[in-house]
């Protein structure tokens, strides 16, 4: 009896503070990088990929983020590309501007190739 309430228990705990990692990365991101200067969005409906030259205009639907060990990660399917971005909660420096965001990010390609960066949450 005493051993199935600690398990129950630790099902509880754990269950908890794996909502509380899931809602770190709820809600909106705006995401940016350089070297090729790029943008994003994670919104709660879609999330959009554009680049600067305007040869690259993703969007795919926001499926909500895996969340393991501190870092997020959404993969989204845009017609026939598929990618990944993922965020981790870390100081970066977008080595443009002053700014110091609190997450890094990249976006990781399934044919290849990958674009690093910086985000955070939309100003309000």
């Amino acid at each position: 009896m005493r051993a199935t309430l600690i398990i129950a228990l630790a099902i509880v705990a754990g269950a908890g503070s794996a909502s509380a990692k899931t809602a770190t990365f709820a809600g909106d991101f705006n995401l940016v990088g350089t070297e090729p200067f790029w943008d994003a969005a994670i919104r709660p409906r879609w999330v959009t990929v554009k680049d600067a030259a305007e040869t690259l205009s993703l969007r795919g639907r926001n499926r909500g983020p895996v969340v393991r060990r501190g870092v997020a990660t959404w993969t989204v399917v845009s017609g026939a590309t598929r990618f990944r971005i993922v965020l981790r909660r870390a100081r970066c420096d977008d080595g443009m501007s002053e700014r110091i965001y609190p997450y890094e990010a990249k976006i990781l390609f399934d044919a290849g190739g990958k674009m690093e960066g910086c985000a955070a949450r939309p100003r309000r």
